[in-house]
């Protein structure tokens, strides 16, 4: 098991740049917890083939915007911004 807090500082300073942080979880309530596991809140990107899951995972996660990783793309005129 991963311990969030001091091996992932990448998971929680969301960095700005190419990287793609993964961890496993093991259920939805865990996948919750760790996705606000952070002070910012800025963005997060749900990649499920589950309608159900993403639209659950739509209105639980706190963020600036939370987007279907399979939908996602990045327009000018959307507006992007924090949570926290």
């Amino acid at each position: 098991m991963i311990n969030i807090n001091s091996e992932m500082r990448v998971w929680r300073e969301e960095v700005f740049g190419p990287a793609l942080p993964v961890v496993s979880f093991k259920n939805y309530e865990e996948a919750l917890r760790l996705a606000h596991d952070t002070e910012y809140g800025l963005s997060a990107v749900i990649y499920s083939d589950d309608k159900k899951i993403l639209e659950r995972a739509f209105s639980d996660i706190k963020a600036g915007s939370v987007d279907d990783g399979f939908a996602h793309c990045c327009r000018p005129q959307n507006p992007f911004g924090g949570y926290k």
